[in-house]
C-alpha cells in the first residue's frame, strides 16, 4: 500500500485535501493488515489513535476461514469470580465460531460540540460519533449500516460510509449520491471497493488473543467506572486495562475494555474507552475515543448480504498505481 493509493482513497471519499497526519496514520494502521485476524481493536482503535478518515479501521484483518461450529465450545462456563480470565476465554470462542449474529455499536470520538458554532477563540467539545446496526453471516458476510450520527463533519459510520458490506473477502462502501473526486461528481457510482480487508466476524476481531490477556491478572469481575453503562442486564461484567505499547499515543488513566457474558458464556455487550477526563481538550481531540456494543445472538438470511449492485469504483493493483487523478474505475460485480 502507497502513500498515492492512500491518498486517492481519501480523495475518493471527498476528502481532498487530508490532514498533514491522516496518511501516515493510516499506513500506520494498512501495514498491521498482516497480522493475525484477533489484532486489537482491529476497526475502532485507530479511531482512537486519530484516525478519522479510516477507522475503528480500524478494522484490519484476515478474512474468517474456520467453518461455523453448532453450540458453544466445550466444557462448562467458567466461574466468573474464581474465573474470569478463563470465562472471558470462553466466550471468545463462542463468538469465534458463531454461525451468525447481529450487533449495535456506537463509536464517539472528544471532537467539536455540533451543538455550538466552531470557534477558535470560544471551543466546545463533547463526544461525537455515529451509531450503527449489523449482522454477521459465518464465514464471510458482513453488512453494518449507520442509523444515527451526531457530527454531520464526520465519522458517518463504520470507514466513514453509511453502509458497508463485506462478502467473499472483499470490502465495499456505499456512497448515496455517488462517487466524487478531483476530476467530478459520478453520480452513477454509488459503491467504493474499499482497499481494506476487513474481518467480516467485526466483534470477534474487537478482541485480542494475546497482549492484555498474556497478564492474566488483568481481567477481573471486579466493580468497574466508566463512561457510560455496559449494555445489556444481567450476567457478568468482566474488564480489564490495555497497555498500548510505546508506538500508541499515551492514555492516562489506562484504556480499559469491559465486556458483558450471560450464564450461557456468550458475549452479550462491551465498552471500550480510552479517555483522559484531566488532560486539556484540544489534546483529547480525535484522541479520547469510546465503543460499545451489544449482541443478539440470532443468526441473519443471507439474503440479507447481498453483493453491491451496479458499478463499483475500484482501485489500481499496488503494483502499478495510476497517477493522481485517475487511479480506479468503475466495473461492475462479475467482471471486476
Amino acid at each position: 500500500m502507497t502513500d498515492e493509493r492512500v491518498i486517492e482513497y481519501l480523495r475518493a471519499r471527498a476528502n481532498v485535501a487530508p490532514s498533514f497526519d491522516t496518511v501516515d496514520r493510516v499506513m500506520a494502521v494498512l501495514d498491521a493488515s498482516p497480522m493475525p485476524r484477533r489484532s486489537w481493536f482491529a476497526m475502532p482503535l485507530p479511531v482512537a489513535l486519530g484516525v478519522a478518515a479510516v477507522v475503528a479501521i480500524v478494522l484490519i484483518g484476515i478474512a474468517f476461514l474456520s467453518s461455523p461450529r453448532v453450540g458453544p465450545p466445550p466444557g462448562p462456563v467458567p466461574d466468573c469470580g474464581s474465573d474470569p480470565a478463563g470465562l472471558v476465554d470462553y466466550a471468545m470462542g463462542w463468538l469465534d465460531d458463531s454461525p451468525g449474529y447481529r450487533w449495535t455499536e456506537t463509536e464517539e470520538l472528544w471532537n467539536f460540540d455540533p451543538a455550538f458554532p466552531l470557534s477558535a477563540d470560544d471551543p466546545h467539545y463533547a463526544f461525537v460519533g455515529y451509531t450503527a446496526d449489523g449482522a454477521y453471516l459465518a464465514p464471510d458476510r458482513m453488512i453494518v449500516r449507520t442509523i444515527a450520527e451526531n457530527d454531520g463533519r464526520q465519522d458517518r459510520g463504520v470507514l466513514e460510509f453509511p453502509k458497508v458490506v463485506v462478502i467473499g473477502g472483499k470490502t465495499y462502501g456505499n456512497m448515496p449520491g455517488g462517487f466524487t473526486d478531483e476530476d467530478g461528481t459520478h453520480p452513477e457510482i454509488q459503491w467504493q471497493e474499499v482497499p481494506i480487508e476487513m474481518d467480516p466476524n467485526r466483534l470477534a476481531s474487537a478482541f485480542p488473543a494475546t497482549g492484555p490477556f498474556s497478564t492474566r491478572d488483568r481481567v477481573s469481575s471486579g466493580p468497574i467506572e466508566l463512561s457510560w453503562e455496559v449494555p445489556g442486564e444481567g450476567g457478568c461484567v468482566v474488564s480489564w486495562t490495555v497497555d498500548l505499547g510505546p508506538d500508541m499515543p499515551p492514555s492516562e488513566p489506562d484504556p480499559v475494555v469491559a465486556i458483558r457474558i450471560d450464564d450461557e458464556g456468550r458475549v452479550v455487550g462491551g465498552a471500550y474507552e480510552a479517555i483522559r477526563p484531566d488532560a486539556p481538550d484540544e489534546e483529547r481531540v480525535s484522541n479520547d475515543f469510546r465503543w460499545r456494543f451489544s449482541i443478539v445472538h440470532e443468526v441473519p438470511d443471507a439474503s440479507e448480504i447481498e453483493p453491491p449492485e451496479g458499478p463499483i469504483y475500484t482501485y489500481p493493483p499496488p503494483a502499478s498505481p495510476s497517477p493522481r487523478g485517475s487511479s480506479g474505475g468503475a466495473c461492475v460485480p462479475g467482471s471486476c
